[in-house]
């Protein structure tokens, strides 16, 4: 009897743990690191920096970007024309598998239009990334002083 209940114990771990190697193999690892914003007056558009870091083994693409500080917050990405610098709003940002993108100025931001309150020094906002999926990453980005480029003003 003993022996048969192991069996099916042993039957039973593993199945579950080959549909669980299965699923994690099928989903995106991802790691957020460096968050921060600028500084920035109410009013005005502000922008947000990071590392977004793929664990896994499957690319994974950010959707979307929400802040409650902000009218609007855009995917943006600055490139030089000439002698001038544009932006290029993104419909999303890819997250190739096992690499990291980075999210700095003067290259892939994240853009809050319209703030709706000042980003003070010190201070921490509220942005949530959704990802391909539906995966949502929610994150208390300090607001920094640092360098910034012109796409953290008008």
């Amino acid at each position: 009897m003993l022996k048969k209940i192991s069996l099916i114990t042993l039957f039973s771990l593993s199945l579950f743990s080959g549909i669980f190697n299965a699923f994690a193999a099928s989903v995106p690892v991802i790691v957020i690191e460096d968050h921060m914003a600028r500084p920035a007056t109410k009013g005005r558009n502000g922008a947000v920096f990071m590392k977004i870091v793929n664990k896994g083994t499957k690319s994974s693409v950010l959707k979307k970007v929400s802040s409650p500080v902000a009218r609007e917050v855009q995917l943006h990405l600055t490139l030089q024309d000439s002698d001038i610098m544009k932006m290029r709003k993104l419909e999303h940002i890819d997250c190739p598998a096992a690499q990291t993108v980075e999210l700095k100025s003067g290259g892939l931001h994240i853009m809050l239009m319209g703030l709706k309150q000042d980003l003070v020094l010190n201070e921490k906002i509220p942005v949530s990334l959704e990802f391909q999926g539906g995966h949502i990453i929610k994150l208390s980005v300090a607001v920094q002083k640092g360098e910034c480029c012109h796409e953290c003003v008008e």
